[in-house]
């Protein structure tokens, strides 16, 4: 529906802004889902587009939102058009700070612009004529250059000028074009719920720090907690503090920091305490953060919080717990857990549980517990897509056989793209099923659907034989699809290295082998010296 105003009645003059249509279409769901699910539900999963323009923008994948320059238009279809550009648009709502002249803006773009082709400059008019405000730097930063600020944030309390002395860095590495942002950052410092002073402080250098006058020592501090900025922001809190911002966070961004917080600074008992005291009313977004924090926990600090968690409301939060679970290897109560949640009456639990059981149990009853879940339908296949990947986690001529099945004609093209791959996967380290895969493999280079294609090339890749080289050479070369072409090109470069490693591989340990042999001789020689000394001195 949001197509309808952004891309039909309004679209980009060319590939370089489409970011006008798709990241307004994407920011249009977030809306929707902060009318009709409130703003918490919403956040969470916007914050999830986040991490995915992140992704897209670290290292050669970097490019501005405006593209200047492209090969493909493809290549245009990325985190950055859709998370980026959302997320530019909420930052602009942020800076005006001002519902009412935010979506008069886009009343009036839409209104102005209709049946007609627009580029970004033209947007950043509409909004500067109906706010009054300037927005050249806004639009250049976040528009024109690649990248995404990150925020580094200390605090200290000055008893003497009885004040909290807030430095904040931009932490970015600036040296491929992303710049040192102009960015309006909320603070908000309380003592427990009382709270203590909220401003919004503008910070245009990379270093920047504000004094905060207060009665008395804040033990919360909050920075951007509505999550108006595209960015990372770390906060170091002390232990104490983290458990404080946990506990009387204003939101759920709040405390999904300090949880991560807590989880960098080490679990013990008393704080996996305070997150299963927290874990029933939590979001699913910050039960997920729970889990992730429980990674480098001693067993018996984490197992008592995922059980909790795996007792959430909500079932991203137990797909969380679950998931969890996997690194938990010969820790009995994981199995459990694990065998339990199999049961859960949400689908994505129990592939998450299934996923658990590939790295927690043998592989056969793995593998019986996989089985029947890959069979199960859900929306998109979801659920057979996750349960495919974790039969690949297993292996072997049973996990290849599953597969398999999902590999024809008669899946959709992202069930067949991610069962080739883990056809690939399912055969490493023996060469048998190695050579029993690659036929299927590379009779899916042929596949009219791209994805199919692109299934396969992972596949080949996984492989990582020259055969499966040679393969990728053809359809680097050769396929009609630009994106597969490129693909294939990297899982070629990735195969051609893994082939060299083995083969220098190979070299030392044969010439090991030489040595060992050299070695026994030497050895031989010498005891045959000490058994001519020994007659010697006999004699």
């Amino acid at each position: 529906l949001a197509h309808q105003w952004f891309g039909d009645l309004v679209t980009c003059r060319d590939w370089g802004h489409i970011w006008l249509n798709e990241g307004f279409a994407t920011y249009m769901e977030m809306l929707y889902r902060e009318h009709r699910e409130g703003w918490p539900a919403a956040m969470a999963m916007f914050l999830i587009d986040l991490d995915g323009a992140m992704a897209d923008a670290r290292g050669d994948g970097a490019r501005p939102l405006v593209a200047r320059a492209y090969d493909d238009p493809g290549d245009l279809f990325d985190g950055t058009s859709y998370g980026k550009g959302a997320w530019v648009l909420h930052a602009l709502r942020g800076v005006l700070d001002d519902d009412r002249v935010f979506f008069a803006g886009l009343r009036e773009y839409a209104r102005r612009f209709a049946h007609t082709p627009v580029e970004t400059a033209q947007l950043r008019r509409v909004m500067e004529d109906v706010s009054g405000r300037d927005l050249r730097r806004f639009f250049e930063q976040w528009t024109e250059r690649p990248g995404f600020p990150a925020l580094s944030v200390s605090y200290r309390w000055d008893d003497e000028a009885r004040a909290l002395r807030v430095a904040i860095r931009q932490t970015q590495d600036t040296a491929k074009g992303t710049p040192v942002y102009r960015l309006p950052v909320d603070l908000r410092v309380a003592r427990g719920d009382e709270e203590l002073d909220r401003r919004r402080l503008v910070v245009d250098r990379a270093s920047t720090e504000i004094a905060i006058p207060c009665a008395s020592r804040p033990d919360v501090v909050e920075v951007d907690p509505r999550a108006w900025l595209p960015a990372t922001v770390e906060i170091a809190w002390p232990r104490a503090d983290a458990l404080a911002a946990l506990a009387h966070g204003s939101t759920f961004v709040t405390r999904r920091r300090a949880i991560a917080r807590l989880g960098e600074l080490g679990l013990d008992a008393e704080v996996a305490a305070a997150m299963g005291a927290a874990a029933p009313r939590s979001s699913w977004s910050e039960a997920e953060a729970m889990a992730r924090a429980t990674a480098k926990a001693d067993a018996e600090v984490a197992m008592p919080l995922l059980a909790a968690l795996l007792a959430h409301p909500e079932s991203r939060a137990r797909a969380a717990a679950a998931r969890a679970l996997r690194d938990r290897k010969g820790v009995k109560e994981a199995v459990t857990l694990a065998r339990r949640a199999l049961d859960d009456p949400s689908l994505r639990v129990a592939a998450a549980a299934g996923g658990a059981l590939s790295r927690l149990a043998d592989a056969d009853d793995a593998l019986d517990a996989l089985e029947p879940l890959v069979a199960l339908d859900s929306p998109r296949d979801t659920v057979r897509v996750d349960v495919l990947w974790a039969i690949g986690d297993v292996g072997g001529k049973r996990a290849i056989a599953i597969a398999s099945r999902y590999a024809g004609e008669r899946e959709t093209p992202n069930v067949r793209r991610r069962a080739l791959h883990v056809m690939g996967r399912a055969a490493r380290g023996d060469a048998g099923l190695r050579k029993a895969v690659m036929g299927k493999l590379v009779k899916a280079l042929d596949a009219p659907d791209p994805r199919v294609r692109e299934g396969a090339i992972a596949g080949l890749e996984a492989l990582g034989t020259s055969d499966a080289r040679e393969a990728l050479d053809r359809i680097a070369e050769h396929d009609p699809d630009a994106s597969v072409r490129d693909r294939a090109s990297a899982a070629r470069e990735a195969v051609g290295k893994l082939v060299g490693d083995v083969g220098r591989l190979e070299a030392v340990e044969e010439r090991l082998r030489g040595l060992e042999g050299e070695r026994a001789a030497l050895r031989a020689a010498v005891e045959r010296l000490q058994k001519r000394v020994e007659s010697l001195e006999k004699r």
